[in-house]
């Protein structure tokens, strides 16, 4: 690493979250590293002072904080706020915190940065998490990952979840995909599963940041059917233009979201489309997941005693 290379761009989203701003930023400012950082702040035309108080930090910081406020909302205008922030990085690695969340650790860029350098196959570093339910205050704290090929993480290991604020990612990679895959940037989800084929992520099993829960953000305010909806969606465009060699596996995702949904649709007698929904399901279970219902009610059943004998613990 050269002296004046910046290492790490932070890249931090942030829309309406003037209660929450301050604590994401800083707890940037808190990081010691030994290298140089960069904080990039995107505000996507915020309306209660978000905008003002990070204009405020980038005054005090000038070297460090560089802003992209925009005055019309471009998430709106079906601007994807991640990318657009990512690709005025300079870094070598992009860390990800949106202005709600927030983190704990101050040596958490450069644990992740260490481990990225020693595992130079790895598209990924991902950390532990804490939940915190801002209504009641509740933290819950993810467990230590302790996979098969720890600490590697697969394809087939994706059903782990680690939480954006605690990626560290490979800018030259994270490019790769952006020049060729920007369409398939459809949230978090998408985000691992294009990056897992570009290389395994590796885990750091520390505690770095706080997933603050308000249920006002962009998906926790999202109604289970318009989750379950944005789901089918994803894997569907990913069965269609993805990894083919994996085509069975989004299909078979993508048939749980559209039964879902299905069955959304008739309980509220919600008809539109239905006839060419169901039809899709149909052939869809036909050609790639004959035995899909078979699968989908045992994975039911094994869910369901997980989390029963999860109750005598």
């Amino acid at each position: 690493m050269k002296m004046n290379e910046i290492i790490v761009s932070i890249c931090c989203q942030t829309y309406n979250h003037v209660g929450y701003i301050e604590k994401a930023v800083e707890s940037f400012l808190m990081q010691k590293t030994d290298f140089r950082f960069e904080i990039l702040i995107r505000d996507d035309a915020s309306t209660d002072g978000t905008t003002k108080i990070v204009q405020e930090y980038a005054f005090k910081f000038p070297e460090l904080i560089k802003l992209l406020i925009y005055e019309e909302n471009q998430f709106k205008k079906g601007v994807k706020p991640f990318p657009d922030t990512a690709k005025r990085a300079q870094g070598k690695y992009i860390a990800i915190c949106e202005g709600d969340d927030y983190w704990t650790d101050p040596l958490k860029l450069q644990k992740q940065v260490d481990l990225m350098e020693q595992y130079s196959e790895a598209t990924m570093c991902v950390a532990l998490h804490n939940k915190f339910y801002q209504n009641n205050g509740e933290v819950i704290v993810q467990k230590n990952y302790s996979g098969r090929n720890y600490p590697y993480i697969y394809f087939d290991d994706l059903k782990e979840y680690f939480h954006t604020s605690t990626y560290l990612i490979r800018k030259q990679v994270l490019d790769l995909l952006m020049s060729k895959d920007l369409n398939l940037f459809l949230g978090d989800t998408s985000m691992r599963y294009l990056l897992i084929e570009e290389g395994p992520f590796v885990v750091l099993n520390d505690v770095v940041s706080s997933y603050r829960i308000t249920n006002t953000g962009i998906w926790t305010s999202l109604s289970k059917h318009s989750q379950d909806l944005m789901h089918y969606n994803l894997f569907k465009q990913f069965r269609l233009y993805h990894v083919a060699k994996k085509r069975k596996y989004y299909a078979f995702n993508e048939l749980i979201f559209s039964h879902s949904v299905i069955i959304h649709k008739i309980k509220y007698r919600e008809y539109k489309g239905i006839v060419n929904l169901i039809k899709q399901h149909i052939w869809l279970m036909i050609t790639m997941a004959p035995l899909f219902y078979f699968r989908f009610t045992l994975r039911k059943i094994k869910n369901g005693l997980r989390l029963f004998l999860r109750s005598f613990r």
